[in-house]
This record gives structure tokens, C-alpha cells and sequence, in this order.
């Protein structure tokens, strides 16, 4: 996913493009840093190809609500950006890890508590969604590319209303578009846009979370989804069974095709979710009224494509006449010349070869030389046109000649993210093999341990360079002040991996660097949090143990 983009990029020499983080059908997301105010941003790019002096001042319009408002859990923007060329969105960077909400449903489908986790996560999104409804804004951008998890379990939006946009502008050239299932029919038809808006695609996104399915087959075509409106979805309970009344009418509410039909409010929405409200059953219709249906638009549609498949067939018949023409005459032409095939010269002596080709009357038009990790110096590494090919006499072909084996000086991936390694080994032969990930209290997560080659020392550049990984800092110890002259209270953290199913986690009191009291010990299982209070002495340290290992000391801090 994260792919290493120039270092010396910048936005208006004060936003400094880093990494990419994914590609959208609209934009591309970078990871960033303001230079000017030293923290970390996300920069949101549209494509080159979408962006014109129109288009600009339509969203720097449409976006100017949303500036520097501050809602916990949604990216905030702080700053937007045309040069004359490239469009730019400036987001405040949550400084942690952020899974797509994709991922996080495939990470937690196999859990015991898959289901409650994710009724929770509804519950977690409806909150956020109703903190945008009491400052009248609008979310409007639902996607699974668009919701996050974050690695202390909190959701996270992304940039809002950038597809509503996006769709309204670009609206007749689109047809193909991944996240149509969440664009309610009034929306398609008239681009109105308010809180039933982002209620419709509430609804939507509970439906697949509850369902692990979607309520249309829409195949992410706006034309296939309009169609489908046109039928209605499926309910809840007809896709999982096990689904309760109330969940199902809860949903099927939600996505109601007329917005006066649906929940008047995430309020009351949260309130259902929580089980404080008595829901009303009323009786339901997903289907359009045909007076106000898609019916006249889907027909000039087929009507349309009916008149491109013709155009094809047509097209079609006047290709196989060219060719045949085009075939009988090269036959006639060409049949006078003899065909030879290409020989297998590899491993062979460069004078060898020319006097092979020189017997099969073929001419030598281009000798290249490059290095080979097998193939010894002088001889031929390959032809082309390639071995087997068939073709006439006098016709050029260009050889391959080996330099023999190249030796390069190993460089130094210490302290370097997978990306930075394979920018610093591009357009060499050099695999990259991780060995293992291991904690490190000095280099970041992600980041390189340590390496074998070591440094400086020399390889034949096919060769391979074994590397461990850093899994970070697992441990976080925050100082909760000073209780009197003697002690203090500080509170230890700790995230445990996947790696073992069980751990054996020893927490140590160091006081005075030499005496050592043991102040916790349990065990505890994978993906298992730890947080918890300690009253310590003002001169002491803290050292963690994992499994009867030493993996955490800060004595050197507490020296300082």
C-alpha cells in the first residue's frame, strides 16, 4: 500500500508529500508533514485528469463549511490548495495507525464476538455522524476507503463530502463508480444533499455490516443501481435469518427511498442502537414510484447501447475484410523469402553466435553488455527476437552479451521503513527476505533492526539481504504527577501482538538501580490490552518482562 513518492515534493514550500496511503476513483491520499507548523498532515490529491480552474472553485466553494471545524473522529481540513494544475486538500494527521474499515470486518468476521463488535461499530459511527448533524454539516462521503479503525479501537471518518462532489460534477461522464451503493436515489436524480442523505447511507452501511452484504447488485455501476432501485433491496431478514425484527425494520428504515421516510435524526438513531427508544413498526416501501422513477433515463440507455452494439458488428465485418485482404496480400509478397527459426544461443561465445546467425543469413544489428549473476563474461545471456520465433531471412536481431557477475557494496538499512529499502535497491537484482519482527525500544515500528550482509561489506548483486523488523515500542508509561516528596503515581500501558498465543507479563519496580520489586505479574492472551496505576518511588525505574524476557527499561531516562 504505501508507495515512496518524491521527497522534494511540496505545496506551496510549506506541505511536504510523503507516502501514499491509497488511490481512489477521485483522489489519492498521501501521508504529509507541515513544515511550517512541525506536525503531521494527510494530503488529499485529485486526480490531475479531474482538475480544471471550474472544478477547483466548485469545491474550494462547496468545502469552505468545513474548514478548520473541529468534530472528534473526522478528519479535520485546514487548508486547500490550487496551484493552476493540481488540486490539494490539507487534513490534520490523527498521528496513529488507521485500518480500513474493509480489513477490520475481515480481521474480526471469525471472532466469537463478531456480531457484537459489530453492532458497537454502528453504534460508534452514528455518534460521530450526529456530532457533524448538530453543526449542520454533512458527512456525504460514505465508503469503505472512508471509514478507519484505529489501533486504540476508536473509529476514525476521512474526508468528508468528497464523492457527493465529485458525483455532482463529473455526473454525465461517470457511469462506473466503487462507492455508488451509498448514493441515495434523490441524490442521482437531483444532487440534494442534507441529513436524510447521510441517513440513506447509514442505512446502507448497516446493511453490509450487519448482512456482509450489500441491499442491491449494483456492481458498482450507477446505471446497474438505478435498476435496481427500480425493484427495491432485499430485506435483512431474507439475506441472514437470524437477524432480529427490530434490526431489520431499523435498516430497512434507514434506506427508505423517500427522505421523509426515513430516520428524521441520528439522535434518535443512537438512541435506537442503545435500546432507549420504542420503535414504532410502520409499514414499508423500498421500491420507487414509477411517476418518479428512473424508467425513461434506463431506456434511452438501452436504447443507446443497442445502437453502440450494431455500430460493433458493423465495425467488426469491415476488420475481418481488411485482414483477409491484408493477409492474402502479405502472402503474396512475402512467400518468395525464406523462414528460419531462432536459435537457442544462451551460455554461448559471442564469435560462436555470429557465425550461427551468419548461416542462417539473419544480420546482427545490436550487441547490448550487461552483468549476470550465472551466465560467465563473453557469452550470450539472450536473443531477439526471442528463441522459437519464426521469421525471414535478412531479417536484424540484437544479442545480449554477459559482463559476468557484478559485485556491489551493501548498504545500510538500519533504521529504514520497506518502502525507503526498496527505493535504496531499486534496479538491482537484491531480494529482500524478513526474517522475523522483534521490539525495539530505540527503532520505531516498521522500521529496520538489523541486517544480514552487514553494511559495507560486499555481494553479487543477485544475492539476497535478510532483514528484522521493528514491532515498536510496545509499552507506554505516562507520569500522572508526583504524589509528595517520595512518590508518584504513573500509569503503564501495554499492547500485546499475535505472535504467541500467551503471554507472562512481569512489571518491576528499580529503585536506585539496584534494588528490584515486583509490582505486577499475570498472564494475558493475544491482542489483549493492558493499563493499569502504580504508586512508585520519585527515584525509581520501571523494567517489563515478556515471557521471562527483558523488554523494556527506562533506567537510562529516569538517570537523566
Amino acid at each position: 500500500m504505501d508507495i515512496k513518492t518524491s521527497k522534494e515534493k511540496r505545496i506551496r514550500s510549506r506541505y511536504i508529500i510523503n507516502e501514499k496511503l491509497f488511490s481512489d476513483v477521485f483522489y489519492t491520499l498521501y501521508d504529509g508533514r507541515d513544515s511550517q507548523e512541525s506536525f503531521d498532515v494527510y494530503i488529499l490529491k485529485f486526480h490531475s485528469l479531474l482538475v480544471s480552474p471550474q472544478f477547483a472553485e466548485f469545491c474550494i466553494e462547496s468545502l469552505q463549511d468545513y474548514l478548520y471545524q473541529r468534530v472528534p473522529n473526522v478528519f479535520q481540513l485546514l487548508d486547500i490548495e490550487y496551484d493552476g494544475q493540481d488540486l490539494f486538500l490539507v487534513y490534520k494527521n490523527e498521528n496513529v495507525s488507521l485500518m480500513s474499515l474493509d480489513l477490520y470486518l475481515n480481521k474480526i468476521k471469525k471472532d466469537s464476538g463478531s456480531a457484537e463488535k459489530r453492532y458497537k461499530l454502528l453504534l460508534k459511527i452514528a455518534k460521530i455522524i450526529f456530532q457533524l448533524e448538530e453543526q449542520r454539516l454533512i458527512f456525504g462521503n460514505f465508503s469503505l476507503n472512508n471509514i478507519f479503525i484505529s489501533d486504540d479501537h476508536r473509529v476514525i471518518l476521512g474526508p468528508a463530502k468528497i464523492n457527493l462532489l465529485c458525483l455532482e460534477y463529473f455526473y454525465s461522464k461517470i457511469d462506473v463508480f466503487d462507492a455508488c451503493v451509498f448514493i441515495p436515489p434523490e441524490f442521482l436524480k437531483s444532487f440534494k444533499r442534507s441529513i436524510q442523505t447521510d441517513v440513506y447511507s447509514f442505512g446502507v452501511l448497516a446493511y453490509y455490516i450487519v448482512c456482509l452484504n450489500w441491499p442491491y447488485e449494483y456492481k458498482n455501476s450507477i446505471f446497474n443501481l438505478k435498476k435496481a432501485f427500480m425493484k427495491g433491496p432485499k430485506a435483512c431478514q431474507d439475506v441472514n435469518s437470524k437477524i432480529s425484527d427490530k434490526l431489520n425494520y431499523f435498516i430497512m428504515k434507514s434506506i427508505q427511498f423517500k427522505p421523509e421516510d426515513r430516520w428524521a435524526s441520528f439522535r434518535l438513531i443512537i438512541g435506537i442502537l442503545e435500546g432507549k427508544e420504542t420503535v414504532k413498526f410502520e409499514k414499508l416501501s423500498n421500491k420507487i414510484d414509477p411517476n418518479h422513477s428512473f424508467s425513461s433515463e434506463i431506456s434511452e440507455k438501452k436504447q443507446h447501447i443497442f445502437g453502440r452494439f450494431f455500430s460493433i458488428i458493423v465495425n467488426g465485418i469491415a476488420v475481418v475484410g481488411l485482414s483477409i485482404l491484408l493477409y492474402v496480400g502479405y502472402q503474396a509478397y512475402f512467400s518468395k523469402y525464406s523462414v528460419v527459426e531462432i536459435p537457442n544461443v544462451e551460455g554461448i561465445a559471442l564469435e560462436r553466435v555470429k557465425n550461427t546467425l551468419t548461416e542462417l543469413q539473419l544480420t546482427l544489428n545490436k550487441v547490448n553488455y550487461n552483468y549476470h549473476p550465472s551466465i560467465a563474461e563473453g557469452q550470450v545471456i539472450r536473443i531477439e527476437p526471442p528463441v522459437g520465433r519464426r521469421i525471414k531471412q535478412g531479417r536484424a536481431v540484437k544479442l545480449f552479451v554477459s559482463k559476468g557477475k557484478q559485485e556491489l557494496l551493501v548498504p545500510s538499512l538500519i533504521s529504514k521503513t520497506l518502502s525507503e529499502v526498496q527505493f535504496i535497491l531499486e534496479g538491482s537484482a537484491i531480494d529482500i527476505e524478513m526474517v522475523d519482527e522483534e521490539f525495539s525500544t530505540t527503532i520505531e515500528k516498521g522500521r529496520v533492526i538489523s541486517q544480514m550482509p552487514l553494511p559495507n561489506q560486499y555481494m553479487f548483486d543477485n544475492g539476497k539481504i535478510q532483514i528484522i523488523l521493528s514491532k515498536g515500542l510496545p509499552v507506554r508509561i505516562d507520569s500522572l504527577g508526583p504524589l509528595d516528596n517520595d512518590y508518584k503515581k504513573v500509569q503503564i500501558s501495554f499492547e500485546f501482538d499475535n505472535e504467541f498465543p500467551e503471554y507472562k507479563f512481569e512489571i518491576y519496580e528499580v529503585i536506585n538501580n539496584q534494588q528490584k520489586q515486583q509490582i505486577f505479574s499475570g498472564v494475558f492472551y493475544e491482542d489483549d490490552y493492558f493499563q493499569d496505576e502504580f504508586v512508585i518511588n520519585q527515584s525509581s525505574s520501571i523494567e517489563i518482562k515478556l515471557n521471562n524476557n527483558l523488554i523494556y527499561t527506562n533506567q537510562d531516562d529516569e538517570d537523566n
